[in-house]
């Protein structure tokens, strides 16, 4: 389902684990780094002890970008980082991030430029890994 929210990716996998080292991998081909991992369904357990479906959340950065938007406006830290989930679904696995470009207005170009760049190649790393774009 496409979004303005959001870019969601379909992908293959034997495990979350697996989909979520080749997610690494091609972000890492861009220049994204990994700055958190974590695996929300355990949060959700230990915190409530509620179950939830496995679901690990990726919070990336590319050096370069953040450190021209921090440059042109330090109040883009609260922008950062690009967040990734990925979660199974029927057929295999889901990924989504929250379009960059969907939480910086245009009254920052300069910061709007950066989004806009960095949702491309997030998108464009995840090209190589789907079996189906929604986004």
């Amino acid at each position: 389902m496409a979004s303005d929210l959001l870019l969601e990716f379909k992908l293959q996998g034997k495990s979350i684990s697996d989909v979520v080292s080749n997610l690494r991998e091609a972000l890492k081909a861009k220049g994204f780094g990994v700055l958190t991992e974590f695996n929300l369904d355990e949060i959700v357990k230990e915190k409530t002890g509620d179950t939830i479906s496995p679901a690990v959340v990726l919070e990336v950065c590319k050096p370069s970008f953040a450190s021209q938007a921090l440059k042109s406006d330090i109040s883009a830290a609260s922008l950062m980082p690009c967040r990734i989930a990925v979660y199974p679904d029927r057929k295999g696995y889901s990924v989504s991030i929250l379009r960059p470009t969907s939480i910086v207005g245009n009254d920052r170009p300069r910061i709007r430029e950066l989004a806009v760049s960095a949702e491309k190649e997030l998108k464009e790393a995840l090209m190589t890994l789907s079996v189906v774009s929604d986004g």
